[in-house]
């Protein structure tokens, strides 16, 4: 036995075998040992960096979060601005309907600051308000217009001393009319309307429902722009074409031409373009809060929105989609293929000249009229017989939505008005004959919305933005 087990101890590969085990089971550890080390130094390292990412996140969360409300609190203060800027023209303060600025600032104690400029766009005002709050600004801008004066609440107003007035075919009003004196008659036997005396007033009315005096001074005002601009010494001698979006002219927010301009495209924001000759804007034109002052102006196509166009003898708008004001010292006329939107104005001064006088607002059959069209002379025409055809002109078939204003006549047949037709008399050529205050196939109705209308007249008004 003590042989055996002494043989067991001195038997050098059993040692050897034996050592290599050993050896094998703690390297085994330490490599097992070295593994976990480094597993939790990297886990650590992920956690640390998804905590630093999770810190850097929630801050610029925070921050984020800070910016859209202060961009918020800042709207809300422009908004403000709107509402400060409706009161002080409702009157407020002192103020009138007529309150222009160049730059009112009101701050809002421990919390931000509004600027206002508010300044006579053709007949209506333009606000711009910025909505301070800390390093955050937001502007709102829009066109101020009233409500519609109580003059022009019925449907109709003949304002001269012609009286009476005729339904021939189909042609009905539903509301009330305002005659000097006369009856309401339907067809040619001029058999009396039952119970029209229930919705005709008997008025003296004057040549207009209001004073034309803001009309003539902004009218005059760019006769003057264009004068003064054509001694400009940066003026552009010659005729210029502006066309794409790259064009670096749209950059500018004044340009004057001694020449005509076309302009066939791009998109031009909040400049004035000043010309001798004739302005013209084609197909691809976007025009927006803009004004054209020109001897005459073409609008073949394209879209314009709160802009304002003054030509100085003749104006042909044929096509494209407007929301703008137009102005003309002699004639205006339209196409049928013209859209509009109920913010357009029509304004025509009529050349009186003795017994007879021109120009006027034309449109072509089946046109679309959303908007007040106001043609009126230089001098009050109501009982003067003035000759030379009608102020206004409708085309058969055509639809309005809004107001027809002159201190003239109008002509008009086959045509659906929703608003009101204020005019010395109706004056229509059928069949071979002139007729005097008969609607050959007309309807007159309310409007289905209020009308904003044109800051003109006496307060009080009640003034609302064109949102």
């Amino acid at each position: 036995m003590r042989g055996r087990n002494s043989g067991l101890r001195s038997d050098p590969k059993s040692r050897g075998v034996c050592g290599l085990a050993l050896r094998g089971i703690h390297a085994k550890r330490h490599d097992a040992s070295g593994y976990t080390l480094y597993l939790v130094l990297l886990v650590l390292a992920v956690a640390g960096t998804l905590f630093t990412i999770s810190l850097t996140s929630a801050a610029r969360v925070r921050t984020l979060a800070a910016g859209h409300l202060q961009r918020a609190q800042a709207r809300l203060l422009a908004q403000s601005g709107l509402e400060r800027t409706e009161y002080f023209l409702n009157g407020g303060d002192g103020h009138d309907l007529y309150w222009e600025t160049e730059a009112f600032s009101e701050p809002v104690p421990a919390f931000g600051e509004i600027n206002i400029q508010c300044f006579r766009h053709g007949v209506f005002s333009r606000v711009i308000s910025t909505g301070i709050r800390l390093r955050k600004k937001y502007q709102l801008k829009g066109l101020l217009g009233r409500d519609l004066p109580p003059s022009l609440k019925p449907l109709l107003t003949i304002s001269g001393h012609s009286g009476g007035l005729r339904l021939m075919g189909s042609s009905r009003i539903d509301g009330t009319v305002v005659l000097h004196h006369g009856s309401v008659v339907r067809g040619a036997r001029r058999t009396p309307v039952r119970g029209y005396r229930n919705w005709t007033t008997y008025s003296e009315s004057p040549a207009l429902p209001f004073d034309i005096t803001p009309l003539s001074d902004f009218m005059e005002r760019c006769r003057e722009r264009i004068a003064t601009a054509l001694a400009d010494d940066t003026a552009i001698r010659g005729n210029l074409s502006i066309g794409t979006e790259s064009d670096s002219l749209l950059r500018e927010p004044r340009l004057v031409i001694l020449g005509d301009c076309l302009i066939t495209g791009g998109t031009m924001a909040d400049m004035t373009i000043i010309a001798s000759g004739t302005i013209t804007l084609t197909e691809k034109a976007s025009c927006f809060g803009s004004m054209f002052l020109s001897e005459r102006i073409t609008v073949t196509k394209g879209t314009t929105e709160r802009c304002v166009f003054y030509a100085d003898t003749v104006m042909a708008i044929v096509g494209g989609k407007h929301a703008s004001q137009f102005f003309c010292g002699d004639s205006i006329k339209v196409g049928r293929g013209a859209e509009f939107r109920p913010i357009s104005i029509w304004v025509s001064r009529r050349r009186v000249a003795g017994s007879t006088s021109g120009g006027g607002v034309f449109f072509s059959e089946k046109a679309n009229v959303a908007g007040h069209v106001i043609c009126y002379s230089e001098t009050d025409t109501n009982s003067q017989g003035v000759a030379g055809g009608a102020s206004i002109a409708i085309g058969k078939g055509s639809r309005v939505e809004g107001c027809l204003i002159t201190d003239g006549d109008i002509d008009l047949q086959e045509a659906h008005v929703r608003g009101h037709i204020w005019a010395r008399s109706i004056v229509t050529f059928h069949h071979r004959s002139t007729h005097i205050n008969t609607l050959f196939d007309c309807v007159l109705e309310r409007p289905y919305e209020e009308l904003v209308f044109p800051l003109l007249g006496k307060p009080p008004a009640q003034v609302t933005l064109m949102r």
